[in-house]
């Protein structure tokens, strides 16, 4: 009686089904080149990945660490080897380097009589590593030069920005002689310029300052109500000047937020300033906050020309200036937005800003009520 021979595919697969078919495929064909001894040391075998590697092949009798590997440069793989076997326990050693330069992973997995051995040629993974350390010190370091050129160039402004001050003031003061009225207006705004200009870079100085991790915050509990009230009393001359309404709607207590009080203080009085700065004279000014639960949301409004819709997000940029424009007809860099942005994500908190043109602008940071 005549009976069909199983075809290859059905051998392979009963095969595999028998517990020494299934063990020799996982051991002969694991990609990673897989070396057994004994007790001693000494190479039993080796699969299929150790001898199509190139790398030299063991000899009978070899024992591994001592006769056939016994050249890494960096650990005594023979002294490790045994301490594995007489622990019984499974090490692995990430980076060894051999005598020819390459790199290499070694895991020693012990087993009752011997151990496994499995070794994995990581050379090109731990050059291209090295490549993108390398890359990233290079630009770490072009990212510290520019942060020192821009704090030294900002340094020389600021001082040529205290002289030209200093001389307007003695000019005004009439210290060089009699000025006319007409002259004495033209030098004010050349003073308010001056002004300006030194606020800009002491934003630099201290975008500079940031970068490189110099700024150290102070949190502490910080009572807004009377924040607020320092701040509306700082700015009320500027106010009453343009005949600007600033309205402070803020609870009296139980409302505080864990900050730096002085940093706070420097971002609310940047976005009040703006907020002076871009409304029509006779216009409107509101700080309000209000408790949101384990968070403060304060918020600066304005009635003023508002903010195009793409430039919401830009004005925190740096060098982001948006098409609104002042009383004079200036337009805003945004550094100090940025500035702001940092100094709020500095303190775990959000700010963001909402606005329609020609409907005044909503600026709104988030800040946690606890540390």
């Amino acid at each position: 009686m005549d009976t069909q021979r199983p075809d290859s595919k059905t051998q392979s697969s009963q095969a595999l089904q028998l517990p020494e078919g299934f063990h020799k495929a996982l051991f002969e064909y694991n990609p990673c080149q897989t070396i057994v001894v004994d007790e001693t040391g000494k190479i039993i075998t080796c699969n299929r990945a150790k001898k199509l590697s190139g790398d030299r092949l063991p000899n009978d009798g070899d024992v591994i660490f001592k006769d056939y590997a016994s050249k890494y440069t960096n650990a005594d793989m023979y002294a490790e080897f045994a301490e594995c076997i007489k622990a019984g326990e499974t090490k692995k050693f990430p980076e060894l380097t051999y005598v020819d330069g390459k790199q290499f992973s070694v895991t020693i997995s012990h087993f009752p009589g011997g151990a496994i051995i499995i070794t994995e040629d990581v050379t090109a993974q731990k050059e291209a590593e090295q490549e993108l350390k390398d890359a990233n010190d290079h630009l770490h370091e072009k990212d510290r030069l520019k942060t020192a050129f821009v704090t030294t160039v900002s340094h020389e402004l600021r001082t040529s920005l205290c002289v030209l001050k200093n001389t307007i003031s003695n000019v005004t003061a009439q210290r060089f002689g009699w000025i006319n009225r007409k002259l004495k207006d033209k030098f004010r705004v050349a003073n308010d310029s001056v002004d300006r200009r030194s606020r800009v870079i002491d934003d630099f100085i201290e975008m500079s300052e940031i970068a490189t991790g110099s700024v150290q915050l102070v949190p502490e509990a910080v009572d807004i109500h009377q924040l607020a009230s320092e701040l509306a009393a700082s700015l009320a001359s500027r106010a009453n000047e343009r005949n600007v309404q600033l309205t402070i709607d803020i609870p009296e207590s139980n409302l505080t937020v864990h900050a730096d009080r002085s940093r706070l203080s420097q971002v609310l009085r940047q976005l009040l300033d703006n907020a002076v700065k871009f409304v029509p004279d006779g216009g409107n000014v509101e700080l309000a906050a209000k408790d949101t639960g384990d968070q403060i949301q304060i918020n600066v409004s304005d009635n003023g020309p508002g903010i195009k819709a793409e430039d919401l997000e830009r004005i925190f940029d740096c060098f982001g200036a948006a098409e609104v424009s002042d009383t004079t007809g200036q337009v805003s860099i945004g550094l100090g937005l940025t500035l702001a942005r940092q100094l709020i994500e500095m303190q775990n908190g959000r700010i963001w800003a909402q606005s329609l043109p020609g409907q005044g602008a909503n600026f709104h940071i988030l800040l946690p009520k606890n540390a």
